[in-house]
């Protein structure tokens, strides 16, 4: 008996009833109901469209994004089965956030939430199950013509291997 989420036309998701996303926020507070929590779902294209013009309003003020922006909006480009912007999301995070070490920062501040993110990000890219529903090399960008891994849990807990070798699964 959760409320709908309210959504300001083609702005997307409100962050509450009345109180549309403005000013720019790292988080994604607004679109925790598509990922993580996949109460709603991209399946509708009518919902679809909503995810994507709210991910779009998201990443447009780009002000106060940092890495763990990134690595959100690669995970939910992943869920759409978008692997090219996943991917550019994904390379914004190790261009200009986390450090050779795998340490980030966020101004004078070490933070730690990113790289683990930027993990599940490639495992979202990989790997996307949601119930019975499993989606093996759900959002590969083109750049990616070799790909495998082994014994991966999905979320009904099926441990899953694949390979991919010149963009083809084998």
């Amino acid at each position: 008996r959760l409320a709908d989420s309210p959504i300001a036309g083609d702005n997307g998701f409100m962050i509450a009833k009345d109180v549309p996303y403005a000013p720019s926020h790292r988080h994604y507070s607004h679109l925790l109901m598509f990922y993580p929590l996949h109460t709603y779902t991209e399946d509708d294209p009518a919902r679809r469209k909503v995810i994507e013009d709210s991910i779009r309003r998201w990443q447009s003020m780009p002000q106060q994004l940092e890495g763990y922006s990134q690595t959100g909006a690669a995970s939910m480009n992943a869920v759409l089965g978008n692997g090219e912007k996943a991917y550019e999301h994904l390379m914004n995070v190790f261009k200009g956030f986390i450090m050779p070490n795998t340490m980030y920062h966020e101004g004078y501040c070490p933070v730690l939430e990113t790289p683990p993110a930027a993990a599940r990000a490639m495992v979202d890219m990989l790997l996307y199950s949601d119930g019975d529903e499993i989606r093996v090399f759900s959002a590969i960008p083109e750049k990616w013509k070799d790909a495998a891994f082994a014994d991966m849990l999905s979320e009904c807990g099926c441990k899953v291997s694949a390979k991919m070798t010149d963009g083809k699964p084998v």
